[in-house]
């Protein structure tokens, strides 16, 4: 597998591939953060922290990864190379997993320059030094994973056809979905389990800077489950019922296993002041709502100022921390110069 991964990050540096999507990625994101003006701008935003920075990258890499990924297997079935590629004596898997870490390498390369940003944001702080490391090496954490999973997605869909744009519009779609498709699901119930599905859920947990097994259990189930959808796409011909009862036994139990992960959970917040954990009295007092607890907050509204959009993050931070204790406890945010509060229906916007 090794000798595959070389070839794979060879092939990327060989052409300009590589080196594209790094400079792609970097000016992006720097005229985001640093140019643009907007909600983006760390300059305009005011205080020393990263989380523009971590809020922006996601829907960059949703983009950006299905282009590296989409020539995978695309290419190779169009050059009719891919039957040849299987029959050599190399497992299937290690196939597969060289092409997937070859095209993660390159997305973690890319993201290693943004450690600048780290060093500037440090730099500006008053005092100097004045941010929290703790959560910003815990938002690279989650990020990692993020580009993990959006990484197995377009390896799968590079199996799906031998056209690269076809693989690339199919992979940004399913990203798309599997990022934010289900919060915009969860938007029509009143029930958060189906938010629960969604990378976005996950990814915000961990971009606080709080390290919660259960999110690692869903990205890397993530991963693992189409990782083997891809293994199922390489081969040549149709499915047989074996292959599908093969998917439906390890869908089954990935399912079964972050259910148990939702019960049997360790989480870690390593934020400086450990501000996302909740006193044992505050644990107490939240236990004890039997029955729907909507909490409507005024903090929404346009052209927010940076003390104000900074406030309505720690604000809708810290309820998710009293919703995860007790599930009865759910909020809104609610701008009141276009809707009132009406006490029915609660979301989470």
């Amino acid at each position: 597998m090794l000798a595959l991964l070389k070839k794979e990050i060879n092939t990327f540096f060989a052409s300009p591939i590589g080196y594209l999507v790094i400079a792609i990625f970097l000016v992006l994101n720097g005229l985001f953060l640093w140019v643009f003006k907007g909600e983006f701008n760390i300059l305009d935003y005011g205080f020393a922290d990263l989380s523009a920075f971590f809020l922006l990258a996601p829907w960059i890499l949703l983009f950006l990864i299905p282009a590296v990924t989409m020539r995978s297997f695309s290419d190779e079935k169009k050059q009719g190379t891919l039957e040849l590629l299987l029959t050599k004596p190399i497992p299937h898997l290690n196939i597969i997993l060289g092409k997937y870490f070859g095209a993660f390498v390159l997305i973690a390369i890319a993201l290693l320059p943004t450690l600048l940003y780290v060093y500037t944001v440090y730099q500006l702080g008053n005092p100097i030094g004045n941010i929290d490391f703790g959560s910003t090496f815990g938002s690279y954490f989650g990020l990692i994973f993020l580009a993990g999973a959006y990484t197995a997605i377009g390896i799968f869909c590079s199996t799906l056809s031998n056209n690269q744009i076809v693989s690339f519009i199919i992979s940004v779609f399913i990203c798309f979905m599997f990022y934010i498709g289900f919060e915009g699901i969860t938007a029509f119930t009143s029930s958060t389990i189906v938010e629960q599905f969604g990378m976005n859920y996950h990814y915000k947990s961990l971009s606080r800077g709080v390290i919660d097994t259960r999110d690692i259990i869903y990205f890397l189930s993530v991963i693992v489950f189409f990782i083997l959808l891809t293994k199922l796409g390489v081969k040549t011909g149709k499915a047989n019922l074996k292959d599908i009862i093969k998917i439906a036994i390890v869908f089954s139990v990935i399912l079964v296993l972050n259910t148990i992960s939702n019960y049997a959970y360790k989480r870690f917040d390593v934020t400086k002041d450990q501000r996302y954990t909740l006193s044992n009295s505050a644990k107490e007092i939240a236990t004890k709502a039997n029955s729907p607890l909507i909490v409507d907050v005024f903090l929404k509204g346009e052209d927010f100022p940076s003390e104000f959009r900074r406030l309505q993050t720690e604000t809708r931070q810290l309820l998710e921390e009293f919703s995860n204790v007790n599930h009865n406890i759910v909020f809104q945010f609610i701008n009141l110069l276009k809707t009132k509060p009406t006490g029915n229906k609660p979301y989470k916007y």
